[in-house]
């Protein structure tokens, strides 16, 4: 009978501990999952262009579950992920894959959600990434014809009628022209902004034409892009004239040109028909035209057409690639048919010559506008050094070999006036360097009334002079003065 009390009694102190277990599971219910997303290491999360940026994280309470991981994002051009590890399931990663060209930098809000399957559980967190332009953005808010930007810049510029509150009613953007193939990498029309991005080639100096067109395809304005590492206020020459007592101050290079120092064609200008914004391709050291490319790296040429229609700037709007060669019978304007029009207060001040302003067809960058002709009067200033510079290693230098001239106001400080030549009203090109006869001459934004054509500086391998006149379909380079 003892043997069976105790039996019975360990019976029942097994009983009472299996009714105690049982209690125990029930006051230690399944808790719930938890998700901890690691703090960065700086301040934020920072994400680029391109660029892949992982998060990791781990889950609590996650001891026997059947876990899966989601990510997502508020921002839809931002791709996210959330992967668990294989070797230790209460752990993962989130991955941010950012787009190739982050245009604007915003903050994307990624959410991760794991859920375990087995127990229906679920737990979320969120981590905020701030995305970041690339060193190379400028954005340009002064609109202009003309933008100037540094090499391998991501740059954003107004998509404005010249230099005017006016927008562009646009919707693409197409490149029509670079004189250094791919230097122009992409190109993205923002008409919503009213603006267009352009991403430039690291290392790539150059110029390039951008037009931005309607939903027909047709131009509706274009725009000038100066790549260089170039400073417009950095270097300026500065001239009084003694006579008037006013002061000008000059960029230290033709518009377009990369450098400002002879021995390279780097050095010369683009050309331009007086009166219009756009420019065409510059000319080398051959006595030739440097070549001009579309995005494709095919080169592309300017076309010649005669001037037919009464007021021709509509057409040089619409065709910016097209040299308009004059009318015949003395009347070698590409503007108008009609000879008289010419002397007209409104052709006069296409370049601000009337008003002494930046107008919507000015060529030149925001806060300058083209020399009138009294600013080059220093060609006749006989205190104003004038340095006739040959190519390097000749002997016996003849014309052929003459490169330009240096310039000094103050007989110390040189600036540099290449003879780039001219390309004639009919589109033929002469008169470049290493040629027989190189020129340097360059419009001015002043118009001559009375023999309906444009002065332009006169400077031969002999003379330097600012009182020649030349028809307005003549292309020659021009330069910039301080507003």
């Amino acid at each position: 009978m003892k043997q069976i009390a105790k039996n019975l009694s360990f019976a029942g102190m097994l009983l009472l501990a299996g009714f105690f277990a049982s209690c125990k599971d029930d006051e230690d219910p399944i808790k719930d999952l938890t998700v901890r997303i690691s703090p960065p290491l700086a301040d934020e999360y920072v994400i680029e262009q391109g660029q892949h940026l992982e998060i990791p994280f781990t889950v609590g309470e996650a001891k026997n579950a059947e876990l899966t991981a989601t990510a997502s994002a508020d921002k839809t051009e931002y791709t996210v992920a959330a992967t668990l590890s294989e070797s230790d399931p209460g752990s993962g990663v989130i991955t941010v894959t950012a787009p190739d060209l982050i245009l604007s930098p915003v903050t994307v809000t990624v959410t991760l959600k794991v859920d375990d399957s087995k127990t229906q559980r679920s737990a979320t967190g969120t981590v905020a990434v701030s995305s970041k332009l690339i060193d190379g953005f400028t954005e340009i808010t002064a609109p202009a014809n003309c933008y100037v930007a540094a090499p391998g810049a991501l740059v954003k510029f107004p998509a404005n009628i010249g230099n005017t509150t006016e927008k562009a009613a646009f919707q693409t953007a197409d490149l029509l022209w670079q004189d250094v193939a791919g230097m122009v990498e992409q190109l993205i029309a923002a008409p919503e902004e009213n603006c267009v991005y352009a991403v430039l080639k690291s290392g790539v100096s150059g110029n390039a034409v951008v037009a931005v067109k309607n939903a027909d395809g047709a131009v509706v304005w274009s725009y000038h892009l100066w790549v260089a590492d170039f400073d417009p206020d950095a270097n300026v020459m500065t001239w009084t004239d003694s006579e008037s007592g006013t002061s000008y101050k000059m960029m230290d290079r033709y518009v377009g040109a990369v450098s400002n120092q002879p021995g390279s064609d780097l050095s010369n200008g683009l050309f331009y028909q007086w009166g219009r914004k756009d420019p065409f391709g510059s000319s080398n050291y051959e006595g030739k035209l440097k070549a001009m490319y579309d995005m494709a790296g095919e080169e592309v040429t300017r076309t010649v057409e005669a001037c037919a229609a009464e007021d021709n700037i509509p057409n040089s709007i619409a065709n910016p690639l097209t040299h308009y060669s004059g009318v015949s019978g003395g009347n070698y304007s590409w503007l108008t048919t009609v000879k008289a029009n010419i002397a007209t207060d409104v052709i006069k001040d296409l370049w601000g010559a009337e008003s002494g302003t930046q107008t919507k067809y000015d060529p030149c960058p925001a806060g300058w506008r083209v020399a009138p002709q009294a600013a080059w009067k220093f060609y006749n200033d006989a205190a104003v050094t004038k340095e006739i510079v040959f190519a390097a290693g000749v002997e016996s230098p003849a014309n052929k070999d003459q490169l330009g001239r240096y310039i000094s106001t103050d007989g110390t400080t040189k600036f540099w006036f290449p003879s780039q030549g001219e390309i004639a009203h009919g589109g033929s090109y002469s008169n470049g360097i290493g040629t027989n006869y190189p020129c340097g001459r360059a419009w001015t934004s002043t118009v001559d009334a009375a023999n309906f054509r444009s002065f332009g500086t006169t400077v031969s391998p002999t003379s330097t002079n600012y009182t020649g006149g030349y028809s307005q379909g003549y292309e020659l380079p021009v330069r910039c003065v301080k507003l």
